[in-house]
């Protein structure tokens, strides 16, 4: 919800005099914000979809029933809880909504304050609890799997390096344009999990920088779909599957968060076979014309990006927590040891400056950082 703690109720009936009733009951308990129009409500919702705890419809309204609305108001911000009120005549329809808008309790008019009342605490605290819940998914969950990739990018650093590249871009995109990055972000990072399923010989190519084959590369674009087969199972990741399978869909419908990592799972392939950034950019946009859209967020975002970060140099034992690898790091005889993008985390801190120690590391490594970070080292 916007304003931090302040609980935001949204009222949506085409009689202002009912409207004006409902203000004398919650006005003093909520902020309360009323439409008279429900296209309006749905514009609203669109332009902040976390800003209502709360969205409270009349059934009966032209141009567009309540049921109709509420659906609108499912898709656009599903954790809203969401209220019908409808008359007895209407029945039909409010089981209708209950089961397309994902109802939490339909109540019939005329509806008086002690029935009003408490069935808006009720559903004050059941997006109270889904929000804490997606909360602790978004900090547990990510977590989790944060460390999980970051062990990866040790142990494989080509196949898993991109999987990092690519999650702090689709983040960093998501947010520049006003979407939420958690879910787009946990799909970039298990991306390429099923690399573990990829042949030896794939992998030692992949490592050694050799030339990859037309087959190698057809494997590696179907990692996303492979992955989605490997967590569909894994309770609360719907959403993260089903943005991974269509990763390679090429479908109209498909959702934004799944054209826009296809889209820079493709820059990073070519940028990976020593092509400069503007230029895969540019390779993909031709390649891609139905993402056209997303390329040109893309483009604003790398630019954004290039002007708040800076590239700089720093002693393997000054590493510190949240720099990124500018550049693949290799021991002396020329293994790879981390590539391009590993971020260096505060769990593996010690763990990347003790290996590069013991590798014989001791010149500098290119690191990017925030422009201000860097300047004040």
């Amino acid at each position: 919800m916007s304003g931090g703690d302040l609980i935001e109720v949204l009222l949506v009936d085409d009689e202002q005099a009912v409207l004006d009733g409902l203000l004398l009951h919650l006005r003093k308990r909520y902020a309360t914000t009323t439409c008279t129009s429900p296209q309006d409500a749905v514009a609203l919702l669109e332009a902040d979809p976390g800003r209502f705890a709360v969205v409270v419809s009349d059934m009966r309204m032209p141009g567009m029933d309540g049921a109709t609305f509420l659906a609108h108001a499912f898709r656009v911000a599903p954790d809203a809880t969401r209220m019908l009120l409808t008359g007895h005549a209407e029945m039909d329809a409010a089981i209708a909504a209950v089961n397309d808008g994902q109802i939490f309790r339909f109540m019939t008019k005329p509806c008086p304050a002690t029935v009003l009342l408490p069935a808006l605490r009720a559903a004050v605290e059941q997006h109270r609890l889904v929000t804490a819940q997606r909360a602790l998914l978004r900090e547990t969950f990510a977590g989790s799997i944060a460390v999980l990739t970051s062990l990866l990018e040790l142990a494989q650093p080509r196949a898993f390096s991109k999987a990092g590249r690519v999650s702090r871009r689709v983040g960093e995109l998501a947010r520049v344009t006003g979407r939420d990055a958690w879910q787009v972000e946990i799909a970039a990072q298990l991306s390429q999990i099923a690399a573990v399923t990829l042949p030896p010989e794939v992998l030692d190519r992949m490592e050694s920088d050799e030339p990859l084959q037309v087959e190698d590369q057809a494997a590696i674009r179907r990692l996303p779909a492979l992955t989605a087969g490997l967590l569909a199972r894994i309770p609360r990741l719907d959403g993260v599957v089903r943005i991974l399978r269509a990763v390679e869909s090429g479908e109209d419908d498909a959702p934004w968060e799944s054209r826009a990592l296809a889209v820079l799972l493709e820059v990073d392939a070519l940028e990976q076979r020593g092509t400069p950034t503007a230029e895969a950019v540019r390779i993909v946009r031709a390649r891609q014309p139905r993402d056209r859209a997303i390329v040109d967020e893309v483009i604003a975002m790398l630019e954004d990006h290039a002007a708040t970060h800076a590239v700089g140099e720093v002693e393997p034992a000054k590493l510190l927590a949240g720099m990124v690898l500018a550049a693949d790091v290799r021991d002396p005889a020329g293994t790879l040891l981390f590539a391009r993008g590993f971020e260096v985390t505060s769990a593996l801190l010690e763990q990347v400056r003790e290996t590069l120690r013991r590798a014989g590391v001791t010149s500098a490594v290119p690191v990017e950082v925030p422009a201000s970070a860097l300047r004040a080292a």
